[in-house]
């Protein structure tokens, strides 16, 4: 059924394939999805307060947005994978997210107070926007943006405990009404 809603209470695994098509995913306790988990058009997983859903398969976005809700922790064993136009993974309500983010195509937006702990990189160029007084929080390792651009969007902060890193110089980091980034530094000339 599209547009619908599913709650997964208690802990367990559920090894079945998962496909989301509009609707919402309702996690309320420490659960494992081991089968492949894909999404047809945008869709929503909701982590209640001390929630832990936890991924094995890479997800399939697809070419839509699928928006994380917190307050529990999304751990996903293969990296979410932005590789489209139209592709968006957005972070909702102090999502926790501990696995990887590749960027290319998509855009990450964090529109609570919320925390990635994954390693962030980028394939292509990508957009990271963060809403007007909100903070996004990423205590993974250093980000080579390489050959691409990276565009900063929102008014919120970013609060980056290893640096944005411009080690090319074709490098190019955008800021477009960011409010803060914590660390930045550039190992290439622009030559």
């Amino acid at each position: 059924k599209s547009g619908g809603s599913l709650t997964l209470n208690d802990s367990g695994t559920f090894a079945n394939s998962l496909v989301l098509d509009g609707g919402t995913l309702e996690v309320t306790g420490q659960l494992m999805l081991s089968g492949v988990v894909s999404q047809q058009s945008a869709s929503k997983i909701k982590l209640a307060q001390s929630a832990n859903l936890t991924t094995q398969q890479a997800v399939d976005l697809g070419s839509s947005a699928l928006s994380l809700e917190g307050p529990g922790t999304f751990t996903n064993g293969q990296p979410f994978v932005l590789n489209q136009s139209g592709t968006g993974l957005e972070f909702r309500d102090s999502v926790e997210v501990t696995g990887a983010v590749k960027l290319g195509g998509g855009v990450l937006r964090s529109s609570g107070d919320s925390k990635l702990s994954g390693a962030l990189s980028l394939s292509s160029d990508a957009s990271i926007d963060v809403a007007q007084d909100k903070t996004l929080t990423y205590s993974g390792a250093e980000v080579s943006i390489g050959q691409n651009t990276l565009t900063m969007e929102g008014g919120g902060k970013l609060l980056n405990s290893s640096a944005l890193v411009l080690d090319d110089g074709q490098s190019d980091l955008t800021l477009d009404g960011i409010g803060q980034i914590s660390s930045v530094r550039v190992d290439a000339d622009s030559a």
